[in-house]
C-alpha cells in the first residue's frame, strides 16, 4: 500500500503525492528515452550520452530506484547502472530535497564500496557475500526515502519546465 506524502521543494508545493502518481509523470519520460537507446550498444554511459539533460537525469534517478527496490545497490552496481555516475549526482542536486541529498549520499557511499570478487580466491562466494552485506545498510536507508524521491522528482520535472505538465 502506497501511503500520501506531501512533498515540498524549492519549487512549490507538489501535488505528486505518490509513488504511483510519480511512476505516471516519470516512466513515460524513460520509455521515450529508452527508444534514443543506441542498437547493439549495452553501455547505459552511452545511452545517457545520446540523451538531453533533462531526459538524462530522469533516466538517471529513475534507473537508480528501479534497480535498488529490485536487488539493491549491488544489483544497480553489478548491471552497470553506476557508468557515468556523475550524471546521477547532477539530477540528484538538481533536486535538491531532503530525499535527494540523502540519496545523493547514499550513492556516494555505494561508489565507495569495493565490488571486486577475485576469481582466484578460495571462495569468490563468500566475498561476494561480504560486498552484499556492505550494501544492506545503503539498501536500507533508500528504502526509507525511495517514494519520496520518486515524488519530488516527478514535482521537480513538472516544475523545471523537463515535460510540459
Amino acid at each position: 500500500m502506497t501511503q500520501s506524502i506531501a512533498v515540498e521543494t524549492g519549487f512549490k508545493t507538489s501535488t505528486i503525492d505518490t509513488e504511483d502518481k510519480a511512476c505516471e509523470i516519470l516512466q513515460p519520460i524513460m520509455d521515450t528515452a529508452y527508444e534514443k537507446w543506441p542498437k547493439g550498444n549495452d553501455s547505459f554511459g552511452d545511452f545517457l550520452m545520446v540523451l538531453d539533460v533533462k531526459a538524462r537525469q530522469v533516466v538517471a534517478i529513475g534507473k537508480l530506484n528501479q534497480q535498488v527496490c529490485n536487488g539493491g545497490f549491488v544489483q544497480w552496481r553489478d548491471n552497470g547502472y553506476d557508468e557515468k555516475p556523475e550524471f546521477l549526482l547532477q539530477a540528484l542536486e538538481a533536486v535538491g530535497t531532503d530525499a535527494a541529498k540523502k540519496a545523493l549520499d547514499l550513492v556516494e557511499q555505494a561508489l565507495g564500496i569495493d565490488t571486486e570478487v577475485d576469481d582466484e580466491d578460495e571462495d569468490p562466494e563468500y566475498e561476494y557475500d561480504m560486498i552484499q552485506q556492505a550494501f544492506e545498510p545503503l539498501d536500507d536507508s533508500f528504502y526509507e526515502v525511495n517514494e519520496r524521491l520518486l515524488c519530488d522528482t516527478a514535482n521537480w520535472v513538472l516544475c523545471s519546465g523537463v515535460v510540459n505538465s
